[in-house]
């Protein structure tokens, strides 16, 4: 964060179109971003449409954050979603280990 004011004259270059998400991911990872102390701004777009909403969970911990993961996977497949038709979007994988 502080790469411009140790490299003065330096140009942040904000890379915004995403190529590989749909919009509502984007839209709900805009919104991460607008939450976060620190940051670049910007604004993430793709031209892939989708109607799909993603899920935000939060969570005390990481312990929690894991189990929630399972709880709603399970409520899905229970409802007849297709596991193939779910992904668990991770901002780091060290993020999907859970420590006991």
């Amino acid at each position: 964060m502080n790469f411009p004011n140790i490299f003065k004259g330096s140009k942040i270059i904000t890379l915004e179109e995403n190529y590989r998400s749909i919009q509502p991911i984007l839209d709900l990872t805009n919104r991460v971003i607008d939450f976060a102390v620190e940051k670049f701004r910007k604004n993430l777009f793709t031209r892939k449409k989708g109607a799909n909403t993603p899920h935000f969970i939060e969570t005390e911990n990481e312990n929690r954050q894991s189990e929630r993961i399972v709880e709603k996977v399970t409520e899905l497949r229970s409802r007849g979603v297709k596991l193939g038709d779910i992904a668990v979007l991770f901002r780091s994988g060290w993020h999907s280990k859970t420590m006991r």
